[in-house]
């Protein structure tokens, strides 16, 4: 697992806790098998986790504009991948 792996992971499980909490699902972890004690939450954090890489975003391509030494784009595309990414939503290459 990659650091941008470990940072979407750790997106997607504050995520899913807050959710989880609000909804009043156990959030102890077990540790040892399965990431939390209750199959309940342990399954609602497997279909979270389904849902999520089932979505991947293919970002445009930059436009640059005005000469070559100018450096001016239309949009930086490492800033908005990385906006994505911590959402907990991965970015095609």
């Amino acid at each position: 697992m990659t650091q941008n792996d470990a940072s979407i992971q750790e997106a997607r499980r504050a995520a899913f806790e807050a959710w989880a909490a609000q909804r009043r699902y156990p959030l102890q972890r077990d540790g040892v098998v399965v990431c939390y004690a209750a199959r309940c939450t342990d399954e609602a954090w497997d279909a979270w986790n389904a849902a999520l890489d089932s979505v991947e975003v293919k970002l445009p391509e930059v436009e640059y504009f005005g000469d070559y030494w100018s450096g001016g784009y239309a949009i930086k595309k490492e800033d908005v991948a990385e906006a994505i990414q911590a959402a907990g939503i991965k970015v095609k290459p």
